[in-house]
């Protein structure tokens, strides 16, 4: 810091030294701060500002400000102290002086400094190998530094250190041996700055040291060359170094002949190259590289050249660094010592202003004299396969630049003539070619070259190639092609100027032909199809542009600018010259204008046509004659035994094809068509679709793979709706799912084949199916177009089955990388790679381990094996597992679910061993996921789990719950744990299925059954444990767990119940067990599900709680066991019976137990159960015994029973301890092992009448009655009858003697299914369940809550009862009742269970039940009965005009049919007087007036019935009063179902009639026809009606006579009157029409002349009313569909040929009803006006003369088109603003062109063009705003109008079709620009108006904005508002 604040400086206002003391103290300073150079610090702290480096910038800077040009040579001191070590020491150092001497020191003289320092700069190489190499390397690193920091204020010594530099580097070269191939990067380090050497001074050397010193030789020479560039560069502008060019030259000579090969392989550039670099940086410098050749002598002053022959030139040595084995780094040196010479060192930048001076510049002229060399190493590195794999960017440019210059600079005139003088013109030509070759790879695409450089390069290539060989340019032609094609799977170039300069080098290559060459036929075309309008910007001429596409598409060849035409017959030349024109038309199907994309489709179509063309005339070998030329093959040498035909054969038949056209397509075409397959651009890829149809179709009967004619398997000329390739690129989302689900099924049944190979090649699977297939799955965004994708994924598994492993490898890997690329498509595609994996087909062979260890690894498996080990389970195990950040969160790892089925797929395809070593740990990672306190991750987790445990199967559920159980074991993680669980079992259950048939062994080792201990450890420990405590907290937060919500266990049970083995029998064969046997398994699952509970439930002290938990678990399994398939009658009768017994005679078997412990249980219960013995010997039977039949097999309270009395008294004891235990869940004893199996015994046993007893029954009997339910019981068997008949008195008991209401309930509909069944001991009990069902019933209160269950159970009951029948074929039953039923109609029919006085109980009950509003079924089920039976009382028919009430008033539907069915049955069965009758039939009549519409639909139900089925004299006799309030009805209801309904009704009665009658009503229907005045609108109506009635149901009535011509007069009178007044009664109008529909259907001859009322008919089709039009629309139509439109005039009679005009009218009137408003379009109106349009549009073409009538026609005689009138007046309506009337124009477009016959439509193509291309315009441009709101539509409403224009380009062509959509174009753009031009020159002319139009423009944005807000407000509503405000 002091050394910088003490100025030294001379001249400053206030000097720190004066002048007279300068002279004395500068040199001691200098001594001084010399010294400290190598100074190593003052030996305190050291600091970062004490360092060497620090200490030389500070004393550099220091002595900087010495002598400034002042002359006084201070710096001399300075100079002379670095430099006296190279003088000798005579002349280097003075005698010291003597202390007692004045005279002046050594040092302080200057003549003695100057003479050392000039003696220094003439040091030669002697010299400088006196000193130590540290020494010259200390002096080196100082010189640097003075350098850099003294600058110029050493110019002065430029000589010297020069001298020194090059002495030095003379001596270096000759201690390495003059010039190895050593390079000098190996020792191109600069020593450490805290070295010791720059400034220490070594006195004598010896031999040692020189030998040191010519070790470090390299390092010094690379030091002192890197001083020397600085030296160069710095005083480059102020020093003239030229006088030292010979000598650098001579001493750099064998560095120079080393420098090209010290590069190879250095990563940086030697000092020699930097030294170039530096030479070539300053113009001053460059003539320093013009140094002599081979055998040169020396130069002016003397210095000869040190190298004679050997001498290699500087700027070659320097062009040969450029070599393919040279690093990025040197060689982006050299290129930078290139650039500098052709800018002369940067000084001159534009290449015109290099072009008129590069004669006077020598760098220039440097690279003119080698620029061969410079080519020829370009050449070499751009050519080799690596140099161009591993550059970066900025050296691509630097090497393109480099090229550029020197290529423009060959191509200049003077240049040209310089390298004419110096080399002959085939050297330039060669020289050119290398150009060329150089320059057109970096056009490629994947080199990225900005388009100024890719414009530069085209200009080059286009002033070279007229000077290079016909043959060179040539082959350039297939690059510059593919520059005018796409770029992969997205357009290419897309400039057009580019594009421009592209065309002008490929005319530059046919300047080699002549005049009529067709490359230049070829470029014309291009230059047309190119062509850009030349008024606006980026757009193209289409006045050019569609002469040269129609040329193209012309199929027929021989017209100038087709594809034959274009491509010559030039054999050299083959079909290169029209290849730029196929890229181009590829390119042009990327382009936005669909008048281009569809003429370039087109074209290309075309050139299919035309190649296979032209290899039928070639005679080229198709499949067919492939096959047969192999088979004649094949037999010539079987018979000759030549062994080349067969290889011959082959080649012709298999081979390249011999046709050069069927070869570009199979190559360049078919490429370009695969790889736009790819294309993200949903447009784009439906052209390369349908291109490869036409392939494929075309070139079907050729062999080659590559042609893709398997293919045409998939389309379907016949049906286009089953066409893959129309279907795969419609509009519709559907029907492209459709295509793929065809292919995948045509790929399913290929694959189902036996000994069938694939459907397709491997190229048409890999290349053109697989593109196809994952387009979807990377493209799909909305929910409708999720089907879509799905698809797609499972059509890409089907196309994977098939594939090779190779293939399948790729397409597995790739599919597996985009999971990262695309994550917000993960879910598709790892649904994709698991369809992947699910098709693996490959044999995987694993190896031994101990010989992949002996080989190395090599013998591990097969390749797919070591392919799946080492590459594909490792990326898929590393997808397993995500990190998701969130703002403001740490990093979670979440679970990814499918990656994780994707897995467990792939393992399972692995062999058994793999799959149970990887299973485990894949589990541990589930589970781990499910301890996340994430409820989503949790989510994701358990799902997977379910669904890994479904795919592994049951086998594998162990593990599972090994795992569960294991790893959730506390806290919230046992809620977590039920339920994952529950999912589990949920997901196996699903997929498990049990096996038909087993032993009883094999029952036992059941997976599932076998996992049910451990299940009930863990759903007992959920319901009764720690879970369950933790949820009955009260203020439990159970939100913080959604898992806590609910008990899923209890799911958990239903499930398993429903899952396992339905077989308790085996209890009693595992009794017969040995105690030691070796299965260690519960008896059945049925005892491990069912016998925790009930044990529960025996506890004595149970509690509440306990018994609702134990009984909700209960219920899930009769569930269970309900819906479990493997229940059998003979399984569950004995387990139902035994399970409910103990409980329903429990205090009976208690009472008959004894104390005393002498007898089990067992032998105590009177029912016993077969296969198992009894205690106490073979005793005898009694009687009672011997009759009774055994119905059950085991008793889960007898199970395990003790031997005798004391074991039993021990056990009972021991088990009253263990329950009193038991506390909670928590710490109840856990049963584990085979203990859990065996019941435990209770001292006291619950009845029915306590709630844990009342719980057990309700269960057995719940599954009993489920059972019953679903027909699980074969109720015909003998066996099943015997075991189900000790049912009854138990159920009687149960109903009897119970007071759960539940257990009732379930006994009463037990008994409703075992009343139905041949029963012995029914008729004993069923007086007896009669009246204690009808005792419930009363007690109940039955007659005022039919709502109650038991009141419906017993109403069902007792219906059964009612309907047993003693008499018949059922059991009789011996009834209780002494006295019979004497009021019965015929008692011998039936006796009822009850007497007189019940049954008036009955019914009375039955009446005030069904007097309630709330009805249900079993009472109207019990009056049926009643009914059935006959039963006749007085308070029975008062209940049936409570029927007859409630038939009408009801407000339920199913009420009031029951109650018409019952009244009819009355009706018609009960014994009824001519009173009673009438008046039955007046109420009917009368409640078809009922004010509610479904009181009068039953009560015409009802009387339609009554009508159809009563006698016809009856009939006769009510007619007069059944038909006049029917047609009333008919008239006045205002009810469109009820008129119906009379309607048909009147139709029932009418044809029953006699004529007579008939007629009568007739008359009155024509009387109010004929009624006049004001209120005659009703009755006309009503005779309208009534006609059309007639003609329905009457068809002999209207036949016979003249009443049908009376009909259709009476109708036309109508229709004229309704027609004068629109205005008035719509009805009547309508239906007069509708009279005469009927009348056209029924009798169409009668119709069919009758002139007049057909123009009643098309006046109607203009009707105000939409019905009116309707009707009359059907009407025209119906008469359309009998005649052909082209046969017309040979309708003899027809109204339209005896009318004419009325065919104008008709297409008149049509369009009226297309062009109404938007609001009163309708669908069906609409598509009948299409079809009557189509039919009438086809008859206008036959036949225009009909089409006027005399009238219209002209005086001439000539007529105008009636098409071109309707096509106009069509294409008017449709270009107003509506969506529906437009839809219905489009349509009607479409069914014209589908059909109208070929070309028909071609006049009128721009009419139907123009409102299509408006709607398409109007609608693009709104969804361009959505899309700018960034709101996203499900429906693009452009793919109608769209699909309208595919169906008109197919039915007029293509060429027609082009020119009549530009033509439409450009007349809209006209349009458009002159509506701007008016607007924007009204605001000149018309002020007013235009502020007008801005204001109104306001008010619509306004209110724009105000929708859009309202949007967004229905879009956050929620969904009950957002309805609510639809509404509104």
């Amino acid at each position: 810091d002091t050394l910088a604040k003490f100025d030294l400086s001379s001249d400053a206002e206030e000097p720190h030294v004066e002048s007279r003391h300068r002279e004395g103290f500068i040199p001691v300073l200098v001594r001084i701060l010399f010294g400290r150079f190598s100074a190593r610090g003052s030996g305190g702290a050291k600091s970062s500002k004490d360092s060497p480096a620090a200490r030389r910038a500070a004393i550099l800077s220091s002595l900087s400000s010495l002598g400034r040009g002042d002359g006084t040579g201070e710096l001399d001191y300075f100079v002379y102290m670095m430099v006296r070590v190279f003088v000798s020491p005579p002349g280097r150092d003075a005698p010291p002086p003597s202390s007692s001497s004045n005279a002046t020191p050594s040092i302080f003289n200057k003549e003695q400094v100057r003479r050392t320092i000039h003696a220094a700069g003439e040091a030669g190489t002697d010299d400088v190998s006196l000193v130590k190499t540290a020494k010259a390397e200390g002096f080196l690193n100082l010189l640097s530094d003075v350098v850099s920091h003294i600058g110029f204020g050493a110019k002065e010594y430029v000589p010297v250190f020069v001298n020194l530099l090059l002495s030095i580097c003379e001596h270096a070269e000759s201690l390495r041996g003059g010039g190895g191939k050593r390079g000098d990067d190996d020792d191109d380090k600069k020593s450490e700055e805290g070295e010791e050497g720059s400034g220490a001074v070594v006195k004598g050397e010896d031999e040692g040291a020189r030998r040191a010193a010519a070790a470090r030789a390299g390092n010094v020479r690379s030091l002192c060359l890197r001083v020397l560039s600085d030296l160069l560069v710095k005083y480059a502008s102020a020093f003239d170094f030229s006088p030292y060019r010979s000598r650098i030259w001579s001493a750099l000579g064998p560095a120079l002949r080393g420098l090209p090969g010290s590069v190879v392989g250095a990563d940086r550039p030697p000092a020699l190259l930097g030294l170039l670099e530096c030479l070539t940086s300053h113009p001053r410098l460059i003539p320093l590289l013009e140094a002599r050749r081979r055998g040169d002598g020396g130069d002016s002053n003397g210095n000869g050249s040190n190298g004679g022959g050997n001498q290699l030139a500087p700027v070659e040595a320097m062009f040969l660094c450029i070599d393919e084995s040279s690093r990025p780094k040197v060689v982006d040196c050299a290129l930078r010592c290139v650039d500098n010479l052709l800018t002369e060192g940067g000084t001159v930048e534009d290449f015109e202003e290099a072009k008129l001076s590069h004669g006077r510049l020598p760098g220039v002229r440097l690279v003119e004299q080698n620029v061969h060399l410079l080519i020829e190493q370009f050449t070499k590195r751009l050519g080799s396969n690596g140099a161009g794999t591993a550059k970066d960017n900025h050296l691509m440019w630097r090497e393109l630049s480099v090229l550029c210059r020197v290529s423009d600079l060959l191509v200049s005139t003077s240049a040209g003539e310089a390298e004419a003088e110096r080399a002959s013109g085939a050297e330039t030509a060669e020289v050119l070619e290398s150009l060329c070759g150089l320059l057109v790879p970096y056009l490629h695409f994947d080199r990225k070259v900005s388009e100024d450089n890719q414009k530069y390069v085209l200009g080059i290539l286009k002033a070279i190639m007229p000077r290079i060989r016909t043959d060179a340019s040539l082959s350039h032609l297939q690059t510059m092609s593919k520059l005018l094609g796409p770029n992969r799977a997205r357009a290419g170039i897309t400039n057009r100027d580019i594009r421009h300069d592209i065309i002008s080098v490929i005319s530059a290559i046919a300047s080699h032909g002549g005049e009529g060459s067709s490359l230049k036929r070829v470029a014309t075309s291009l230059e047309c199809l190119c062509a850009t309008h030349p008024k606006h910007i980026e757009e193209y001429d289409f006045d050019r542009l569609l002469p040269a596409l129609n040329a193209l598409g012309n199929e027929e060849g021989a017209e100038d600018g087709s594809w034959a035409n274009l491509a010559g017959s030039s054999k050299e030349l083959g079909l290169k010259p029209i290849m730029p024109l196929v890229y181009t038309c590829f390119q042009m199907l990327y382009d936005s204008d669909g008048v281009v994309t569809r003429g370039a489709s087109k074209a290309l179509k075309t050139l299919v046509a035309v190649s296979f063309a032209q290899s039928s005339s070639d005679g080229v070998v198709t499949r067919g004659a492939s096959k047969a030329l192999k088979t004649l093959v094949a037999v010539s040498f079987a018979q000759s035994s030549k062994t080349a035909a067969a290889p011959a054969a082959d080649g012709a038949g298999a081979g390249r094809p011999q046709n050069e056209w069927v070869w570009m397509i199979e190559t360049s075409f078919l490429s370009c068509v695969r790889t736009g397959l790819s294309t993200k651009e949903v447009p784009v890829r439906r052209s390369f679709i349908l291109l490869l149809a036409e392939v494929s179709r075309t070139f079907a009967s050729y062999d080659s793979p590559g042609l893709h004619g398997d293919l045409n398997a998939l389309r379907r000329e016949d049906d286009i709706e089953l066409d893959f390739f129309l279907n795969a690129t419609h509009v519709q989302v559907h029907r492209r799912a459709r295509a793929l689900m065809r292919l995948r099924k045509a790929l399913a049944s290929d694959n189902d084949a036996s000994d069938a190979g694939p459907p397709f090649s491997v190229q048409s699977l890999t290349n053109v199916l697989l593109p196809i297939a994952t387009n979807p799955v990377h493209e799909c965004r909305t929910t409708a177009e999720e089907p879509y994708a799905n698809e797609a994924i499972l059509t890409v598994g089907a196309i994977a089955r098939h594939m090779p492993w190779n293939k399948y490898n790729s397409a597995l890997w790739v599919a597996l990388n985009q999971v990262s690329r695309n994550p917000g498509q993960e879910r598709y595609i790892v649904s994709m790679i698991c369809a992947i994996i699910d098709s693996f087909h490959f044999e995987v062979v694993v190896g031994a381990e101990g010989d992949a260890e002996a080989d190395g690894g090599s013998s591990e498996g097969n390749a797919v094996w070591r392919m799946l080990k080492n590459r594909l389970i490792p990326k898929i195990e590393e997808l397993l597992v995500k990190e998701t950040i969130e703002s403001g969160s740490a990093a979670e790892k979440s679970l990814r679910a499918p990656v994780a089925l994707a897995l467990v797929k792939l393992f399972q395809k692995l062999p058994l061993s793999v799959f149970e070593a990887k299973l485990p740990r894949l589990l541990v990672v589930i589970c781990n996921a499910l301890r996340s306190r994430d409820s989503e991750t949790r989510d994701v987790a358990r799902e997977t789990l379910a669904k890994i445990s479904a795919s592994v199967g049951v086998d594998y559920l162990s593990e599972v719950i090994k795992e569960l159980a294991g790893m959730l074991s506390e806290g919230y993680q046992l809620h977590v744990r039920s339920a994952a669980l529950h999912s589990v079992i949920l997901a196996v259950s699903k997929v498990y299925k049990r096996p038909a048939s087993l032993s009883d062994e094999d029952v036992r080792l059941l997976s599932f059954d076998m996992c049910v201990p451990a299940l009930m450890d863990l759903i007992q420990q959920d319901i009764f444990g720690t879970a369950s405590e933790m949820k009955e907290v009260r203020g439990a937060r159970r939100r913080l767990v959604k898992e806590a919500s609910g008990v899923k266990s209890y799911d958990t049970l239903e499930i398993v119940a429903r899952s396992i083995l339905f077989r308790p029998s085996l209890a009693a064969s595992e009794q017969t067990r040995e105690p030691d046997a070796e299965f260690s398994v519960p008896p059945s699952a049925v005892h491990a599900l069912v016998i925790p509970l009930l044990e529960r439930l025996r506890n004595p002290e149970v509690d509440t709680a306990t018994i609702g938990k134990v009984k909700e678990c209960l219920n899930r399994v009769t569930v269970g066991f309900s819906h479990n398939t493997s229940v059998e009658s003979k399984e569950i009768f004995p387990f139902v019976y035994a399970s409910v017994y103990p409980f329903v005679m429990g205090a009976e078997v208690q009472s008959n137990v004894s104390d005393s412990d002498s007898s089990s249980d067992e032998e105590e219960i009177r029912i016993s159960r077969t296969g198992r013995k009894k205690h106490g010997g073979n005793r005898v039977k009694t009687e009672g015994e011997a009759n009774k039949i055994e119905v059950f097999q085991w008793q889960p309270s007898t199970l395990n029973a003790p031997k005798d009395s004391r074991k039993a008294l021990s056990d009972r004891q021991r088990d009253r301890a263990e329950l009193r235990k038991v506390v909670d869940g928590a710490i109840a004893p856990k049963l584990t092992g085979s203990s859990r199996y065996k019941a435990l015994e209770s001292s006291s046993s619950h009845g029915l009448k306590d709630p844990a007893g009342a719980s057990a029954v309700s269960f057995g009997l719940r599954l009993l009655h489920s059972c019953l339910k679903k027909s699980k019981i074969d109720v015909k068997h003998e066996n099943t009858l015997a075991m189900a008949d000790p049912y009854v008195p138990m159920l009687t008991k149960c109903v009897e003697g119970c007071s759960e209401n539940t257990v009732i309930l379930l006994s009463l509909k037990c008994l409703s299914f075992l009343l139905k069944l041949e029963l012995p001991s029914v008729p004993h009990y069923l007086p007896k369940l009669g009246q204690h069902v009808l005792k419930l019933l009363t007690d109940s209160g039955a007659g005022s809550n039919t709502k109650n269950e038991i009141a419906q159970g017993c109403f069902k009951t007792m219906t059964l009862l009612m309907a047993f029948d003693s008499g018949g074929e059922k059991a009789s039953f011996a009834s209780n009742n002494t006295d019979k039923n004497t009021t019965n109609a015929n008692s011998s029919l039936r006796t009822l269970p009850l007497d007189a006085d019940q049954m008036q109980t009955l019914v009375s009950i039955i009446q005030s039940a069904i007097s309630d509003s709330d009805h249900n079924s079993p009472t109207f089920g019990l009056i049926k009965s009643i009914t059935s039976a006959h039963y006749v009382s007085s308070e029975y028919y008062d209940l049936m005009e409570t029927i007859l009430k409630l038939s009408l008033q009801s407000q339920k539907q199913s009420v009031r049919q029951q109650c018409c069915k019952i009244f009819m049955q009355y009706f018609f069965e009960y014994p009824m007087g001519k009173q009673r009758l009438g008046d039955h039939m007046k109420q009917l009549v009368l409640n078809i007036k009922y004010e509610y519409e479904e009181g009068r639909l039953s009560a015409l139900g009802l009387l339609t019935a009554v009508t159809r089925k009563v006698p016809p004299p009856v009939l006769e006799e009510h007619a007069q009063l059944l038909f006049l309030p029917l047609v009333l009805q008919l008239v006045n209801d205002e009810s469109k179902k009820c008129r119906e309904t009379v309607g048909e009704a009147i139709i029932v009665f009418l044809k029953r009639l006699e004529l007579d009658t008939l007629q009568s009503f007739f008359d009155y229907a024509t009387r109010w026809s004929t009624s006049g005045g004001i209120g005659s609108g009703p009755l006309q109506r009503t005779s309208v009606q009534l006609f059309g009635i007639f003609i329905d149901s009457r068809k002999d009535f209207v036949r016979r006579g003249g009443t049908l011509d009376d009909i259709s007069k009476r109708l036309q009178l109508v229709l004229t009157g309704s027609l004068q007044e629109p205005d008035g009664e719509w009805e009547l109008h309508y239906f007069s029409l509708l009279c005469v529909e009927k009348i056209q259907k029924q009798f169409p001859s009668a119709l069919a002349r009758n002139y007049d009322l057909w123009d009643l008919v098309i006046q109607s089709l203009v009707h105000p009313h939409p019905w009116s039009k309707q009707v009359s629309s059907r009407i025209i139509n119906s008469s359309f569909l009998d005649i052909d439109p082209v046969k017309l005039a040979s309708a003899n009679g027809h109204f339209l040929v005896e009318k004419p005009g009325s065919l104008y009218d008709i297409a008149r009137n049509l369009c009226r009803q297309l062009s109404a408003e938007e609001d009163s379009q309708v669908d069906a109106l609409s598509l009948l006006a299409i079809k009557n349009l189509v039919w009438v549009v086809r008859a206008m073409d036959a036949f225009p003369h009909l089409c006027y009538g005399d009238s219209r026609r002209k005086i001439d005689g000539n007529l105008p088109d009636p098409v071109l009138w309707l096509m106009t007046r069509l294409s008017n309506i449709a270009k107003e603003p509506g969506k529906q009337r437009r839809e219905a124009l489009f349509k009607c477009f479409a069914a014209f062109a589908s059909s109208c016959a070929k070309g028909a439509l071609t006049p009128y193509l721009k009419l139907m063009i123009e409102p299509l291309n408006r709607a398409i315009t109007e609608i693009s441009s709104k969804l361009e705003q959505r899309r700018m709101n960034k709101r996203q539509e499900e429906h693009d409403e452009t793919e109608l109008p769209k699909e309208v224009l595919q169906l008109l380009e197919d039915q007029c062509g293509t060429d027609s079709f082009l020119n009549a959509l530009a033509s439409v174009q450009n007349q809209a753009r006209t349009k458009r620009e002159r509506r701007k031009q008016e607007i924007a020159a009204e605001a000149v002319h018309n002020p007013e108006a235009a502020a007008k139009r801005r204001i109104l423009k306001q008010s619509k944005e306004k209110q724009r904005r105000k929708r859009r807000i309202q949007d967004k407000k229905m879009v956050r509503a929620a969904p009950g508002k957002k309805a609510r405000q639809r509404l509104n």
